[in-house]
C-alpha cells in the first residue's frame, strides 16, 4: 500500500497525481465515516428508493462479479428476482431458464450459454454467478419466487467477419449486429419493471451510463460530437431518478487513448488517496457520489471530462463501489477445459476478431491466459 507521499510521487514511477487539499480530504474521510456501508449493504439499500440499479464494471475485475454472487441470495429479501446481464444473449433465455430452474447443476449447459454470447469469455466468477442463482433456486418453496437472469445482449452474427478489415468496416459491422442496439437491451428490462420487478443489472461502465452523455474523442483528445446512447441512458430516458448508476472503482482512460488502454486513476487518484488512508478493516465501502463531496472531485485529464465544462465525478455515475488498491486487486479465473474439440466450432464464430476463425482450443486458452498476465502486470502499475 502506498502512504500518502507515494500518491504524490507515484508508487515505482508510475503516474503522480496532486495531492488533496488537507481541508477537502479531511471532509471526504468523515462524510465517508458516516455514511459508508459495505458494498453488499449498500447496493440492496438502493432498492429502497429505485426501482433499477445498474453496477457498471471495467472487466475481468475478480471483486466485481464476486460482489454480484455475493448479492443474489439477499436480493429477493429486498424484493428483486431479476438480475440484467451483458453477460449472455437474450435469445438463449430459454437455456437460461432451464439451467437455473433445473434439480441438478448443469455445467456443461452454463459453459454452452457462455461461449454463445461471447467465446472470449471463459472466466469462472462469471459463470458461477449463474451457478449461485441456481443454488438460491434450490432453496425457495413452491409459493415463493425463484430467482431469474435474463440476458440482454444481443445476437451478433460474426461469420460475417472474415478479415481484420472486415471488422472495421461499417457496412460489415451493421450486417453482423442485424439492427440490434442497446435500446433492445433497455427494453427487455423495461417489460420486467412493467410487470411488477425490480432489477439489478450487471454490465460494463459504459453500457451502464445512465444520466451521462459519453463523448467521442479523436487520436489528439479532441471533442468529437456524442457517442452512441447508452443502456443505461435509455432506462433513464423512460424512469428517471428510478435508475440508479454505481461505478465499481476501475481505472479510466486519458483523452487521446480513443477508449483503447486504461492508465489513469480515477478523479486524479482522490479516491485511492482518501481509501489507502482508511483502516485496513474499512476498505471495502460503498457511497454515494450525487450530492456528496466526493461527487464533486474533477478530473481534467481523462477522456470522460472531453465535451463537458465542468466534468465532476457525479458527472458520471450516482454512487460508487471501492474494493481496494488496483496493485492489490485480483483478475478472475481462467475455466481449465472451457475451450474443446466438441465447442470450438462454436467458439471460433463467437467472437468478432477474425483471426479466431480456424484456431484450436489450445490457441483460445494461450490468447486468455496471455490477456490476464498484461492486465496483471498493468493493474500493478497503476
Amino acid at each position: 500500500m502506498c502512504v500518502l507521499i507515494a500518491v504524490v510521487t507515484g508508487c515505482g514511477g508510475q503516474k503522480k497525481y496532486p495531492p488533496l487539499d488537507p481541508m477537502q480530504a479531511a471532509e471526504l474521510h468523515a462524510w465517508l465515516d458516516s455514511n459508508g456501508m459495505s458494498p453488499v449493504e449498500y447496493v440492496l439499500n438502493k432498492f429502497n428508493n429505485h426501482d433499477i440499479v445498474i453496477l457498471g464494471e471495467p472487466h475481468r475485475f475478480r471483486d466485481h462479479p464476486l460482489l454480484v454472487q455475493q448479492l443474489i441470495p439477499h436480493l429477493p429479501e429486498h424484493g428483486v428476482h431479476v438480475l440484467a446481464t451483458e453477460f449472455a444473449r437474450s435469445v438463449d433465455q430459454q437455456l437460461i431458464d432451464s439451467l437455473l430452474n433445473d434439480s441438478v447443476w448443469d455445467e456443461k449447459l452454463a459453459r454452452e450459454i457462455k461461449l454463445r454470447q461471447y467465446s472470449l469469455w471463459p472466466w469462472r466468477e462469471y459463470l458461477d454467478i449463474f451457478k449461485v442463482a441456481w443454488q438460491y433456486n434450490q432453496t425457495v418453496e413452491s409459493n415463493q419466487s425463484p430467482f431469474r437472469i435474463i440476458g440482454v445482449n444481443c445476437d451478433p452474427d460474426w461469420s460475417v467477419v472474415q478479415t481484420r478489415d472486415d471488422l472495421n468496416n461499417p457496412a460489415k459491422r451493421r450486417a453482423a449486429w442485424k439492427g440490434c442496439s442497446e435500446a433492445d437491451w433497455a427494453a427487455i428490462v423495461l417489460n420486467e419493471i412493467n410487470a411488477g420487478e425490480k432489477v439489478l443489472a450487471f454490465c460494463g461502465m459504459h453500457h451502464a451510463f445512465s444520466g451521462y452523455r459519453q463523448p467521442r474523442v479523436d487520436e489528439n483528445g479532441e471533442f468529437r460530437g456524442w457517442g452512441d446512447i447508452r443502456f443505461g441512458n435509455h432506462l433513464r430516458d423512460s424512469l428517471g431518478e428510478q435508475v440508479f448508476t454505481i461505478a465499481l472503482h476501475q481505472p479510466w482512460y486519458e483523452k487521446t487513448s480513443q477508449y483503447g488502454r486504461w492508465t489513469l486513476r480515477p478523479v486524479d487518484g482522490a479516491i485511492d488517496e482518501v481509501m489507502e488512508s482508511r483502516s485496513a478493516s474499512s476498505s471495502q465501502v460503498g457511497f454515494d457520489v450525487a450530492g456528496t463531496p466526493f461527487g464533486e472531485l474533477t478530473d481534467n485529464s481523462t477522456i470522460y471530462a472531453v465535451g463537458y465544462d465542468h466534468f465532476i465525478l457525479s458527472t458520471c455515475c450516482d454512487g460508487y463501489i471501492y474494493f481496494g488498491p488496483f496493485s492489490e486487486s485480483q483478475l478472475v479465473t481462467f475455466i481449465d477445459g472451457f475451450y474443446n474439440e466438441s465447442n470450438i466450432d462454436v467458439a471460433r464464430v463467437s467472437v468478432p476478431q477474425a483471426q479466431y476463425r480456424h484456431e484450436s482450443p489450445e490457441y483460445f486458452e494461450k490468447r486468455m491466459k496471455r490477456q490476464l498476465e498484461r492486465e496483471q502486470t498493468r493493474l500493478g502499475e497503476l
